[in-house]
């Protein structure tokens, strides 16, 4: 029996079929391109000309009562008009963060970096989040032997800082937009909020706090000498560019991030009282220059940074996934145990 998977994003969908263990057929379709998901699915069942039992569906966006609205994109899913074109197929319609969670149970140990020595998968409550275009975040929840997997939205969850230098810079996005939330400034769009609040705050007179750890950010990168911007990035993808030659304010954006991540990431741990893993995933984390910048980075320092709790906090693995659409394996486990 032939099952259609598909992951479906602001961007692109991506349908394909999974035959026992292979899938095959994998086809792309621009989301700007189609009115509706049938319109797409009927473009690719003609083409492939099976006619599937099942289907997964995997959407960039909040499933309320049956029905989603793309985040990135003015895309509708409805999945009781789903089931009147298709009324002979089972059709599960998940989350695709929430996919990201089930492909946690099937990632290889090879593909799984501990950021700390002699750390070893458990079974029991997992915490699995990743900034991307927003910030995804599940919880992993233990079921007799198996996992329940609960969808979440914390990365709009009101954002908080420690220090001074992550205060400021609150303090300098506040000014532009207000409420915040982790999520505005853990994305892609956030980084542009970051970037754009650091240059603000190097741009004034800066205090012996700020030099000190930007003198912090170029020892733990290992960047003796920066650069200064060549464009105004108004692009994420920018933002990478500049630091990649070394731009001062693309670092520091990068530096701040990690540490926001670290604090975000502690406060799921301890409201989950996770104690069986954290996952950080995604293809943000995954890009070489930008891996290499937050293995380097302050993430593990603000992510024990709990008073009562650091303890407790050094007990939980931590790991990056390092493998690209771990969503795919979410997709598989679900056509073979949903």
């Amino acid at each position: 029996m032939s099952v259609l998977l598909a992951d479906i994003g602001g961007t692109n969908i991506r349908v394909m079929l999974l035959k026992e263990t292979e899938i095959s057929s994998l086809n792309y379709y621009k989301t700007n391109d189609y009115n509706t998901l049938q319109e797409v699915l009927s473009t690719y069942l003609k083409t492939t000309g099976v006619t599937p039992k099942k289907m997964v569906l995997g959407v960039a966006g909040v499933i309320q009562n049956g029905i989603t609205k793309l985040t990135n994109a003015d895309f509708t899913i409805n999945l009781n008009e789903l089931k009147k074109t298709y009324p002979d197929t089972d059709i599960l319609l998940v989350n695709d963060f929430e996919l990201q969670g089930w492909g946690i149970l099937k990632a290889k140990e090879k593909d799984l970096r501990p950021l700390a020595d002699e750390t070893k998968e458990s079974f029991g409550r997992k915490l699995v989040l990743g900034p991307g275009t927003g910030l995804g975040s599940c919880f992993l929840i233990p079921h007799h032997e198996e996992y329940q997997v609960l969808s979440s939205e914390a990365g709009h969850s009101s954002l908080s800082a420690i220090t001074p230098n992550q205060q400021k810079i609150l303090a300098e996005i506040t000014k532009e937009e207000s409420p915040l939330s982790f999520e505005d400034i853990l994305s892609g769009s956030g980084l542009l909020h970051l970037y754009q609040a650091i240059l603000k705050i190097n741009q004034q007179a800066q205090d012996s706090s700020w030099i000190s750890e930007t003198e912090s950010m170029k020892n733990a990168f290992k960047i003796s000498e920066t650069s200064e911007a060549d464009i105004f990035p108004l692009r994420p993808k920018e933002v990478t560019e500049l630091a990649i030659k070394n731009d001062e304010i693309a670092l520091l954006t990068f530096w701040y991030f990690f540490e926001f991540l670290g604090i975000y990431a502690s406060n799921l741990a301890l409201t989950l009282k996770t104690k069986a893993g954290v996952y950080l995933v995604g293809n943000l984390l995954n890009q070489q220059m930008i891996r290499s910048l937050f293995l380097k980075s302050n993430f593990k320092k603000y992510f024990y940074y709990k008073k009562s709790f650091a303890d407790y906090l050094k007990n939980i693995p931590v790991f990056l996934v390092e493998q690209q659409d771990i969503q795919l394996n979410g997709l598989v486990y679900l056509a073979k145990n949903a």
